[in-house]
């Protein structure tokens, strides 16, 4: 398949994009314009695989209205196959002690004057949409994603789908009914569209119940001063009634051996490192000081950055994903600083997306943390 409906996920792009920080490498790569003919509306390729599977005939409640406002669509663009080759090659002397370009990262403009498309043909592809009426948000450093916002009615004219309404299991969505097209002229640049329909990423996790100790464990001084794993059990939330074994923050220190690490005379404990975790959802953040205080862990700084308008906190499990995100993360890098970057999902593009661009584009850190699946 060419296209997975979202390039295979919009991650699979930006997580290689999260090795590349802080230094440069000596290589150049040869990058000529590739849009080289003129653009011509009636000559078209469709993008196949960019219609989620879930825009079945059978759920489709009729076209959304031409007035329906589509925000910060993601168009994702491609690299050239001197530029794919060279990257690879890139990435295993990256890794490789006795070449001379061994940890020598790049940074997001770096990388995108190298692997990313000229400004002649973002230029380009950014006043071809402009032409048909969209708003041009911002073009990735990476220069590989371009976020613009419109309407439905714009999408129907400049890339000849339409946006419809679907009912699936109760819930209502948008998405494209069929697979948008663009000028022939733009395929050698363009990949294709992140998504257009708001089915959005779903949380991994999975919530089986609580454990409840009584107030007379101290965990706040058994924990921190004598490393004991005391939540080792619990109540029969287990599958079909078994225990919960609960894994607190020194029981996974305990088990996977952190111990001696944290105690080591040079602590390697996430101390002067960030975390950087993507979601869609805001959180208490409160409950984070709480759960540290709890468990014997040093305060630590939390960061919440909105990249665009605050969705809040959001009910259906994302607020849980990102509180455990946060609270886990902190548990075995304690030391660290949590960045955690919060995007509202819109009617085209998943919030975690956006989040996910956004700490690449900033070069927030050199670790990113996701745990949605489409």
């Amino acid at each position: 398949m060419q296209i997975k409906y979202a390039i295979r996920r919009l991650h699979l792009v930006l997580t290689l994009f999260a090795l590349f920080n802080f230094k440069v490498s000596a290589q150049q790569i040869s990058n000529p314009a590739r849009i080289t003919r003129a653009i011509d509306e009636a000559k078209l390729t469709v993008l196949k695989g960019n219609t989620h599977p879930r825009a079945r005939a059978e759920c489709d409640q009729g076209a959304a209205p031409s007035s329906l406002g589509l925000n910060r669509i993601l168009l994702v663009l491609q690299r050239n196959p001197e530029q794919e080759a060279n990257l690879r090659l890139l990435l295993g002397q990256q890794q490789q002690k006795s070449s001379p370009n061994y940890h020598k990262w790049l940074t997001p403009e770096q990388f995108g004057q190298q692997f990313g498309a000229v400004d002649q043909d973002v230029h380009t592809i950014t006043s071809w949409l402009s032409s048909h009426g969209f708003q041009i948000n911002s073009v990735a450093k990476n220069r590989l994603i371009i976020e613009f916002s419109g309407t439905a009615g714009q999408v129907k004219d400049a890339f000849h789908t339409e946006l419809h309404r679907y009912e699936v299991e109760g819930k209502e969505y948008w998405a494209n009914a069929t697979d948008p097209a663009i000028p022939t002229a733009l395929r050698p640049v363009v990949a294709g569209i992140e998504s257009l329909h708001n089915f959005g990423r779903k949380p991994m996790h999975r919530v089986v119940g609580g454990v409840f100790l009584p107030a007379s464990v101290n965990n706040r001084i058994q924990s921190h001063e004598q490393g004991n794993a005391l939540f080792t059990g619990g109540g029969g939330c287990g599958l079909n009634g078994t225990p919960c074994y609960v894994v607190g923050p020194y029981d996974f220190a305990t088990i996977y051996n952190v111990l001696p690490l944290w105690k080591a005379a040079s602590p390697i404990d996430g101390t002067g490192q960030t975390i950087a975790i993507v979601s869609q959802s805001n959180i208490f953040a409160p409950d984070v000081s709480y759960f540290r205080a709890d468990f014997g862990l040093p305060k630590g700084t939390l960061n919440i950055i909105n990249d665009g308008p605050d969705p809040g906190r959001l009910i259906g499990g994302d607020e849980t994903e990102s509180d455990l995100d946060v609270q886990v993360t902190g548990s075995v890098a304690k030391g660290a600083t949590i960045d955690l970057v919060v995007s509202a999902t819109t009617n085209t593009t998943a919030g975690v997306d956006l989040s996910a661009l956004y700490i690449v584009d900033n070069n927030l850190a050199p670790v990113m943390s996701e745990s949605y699946g489409a």
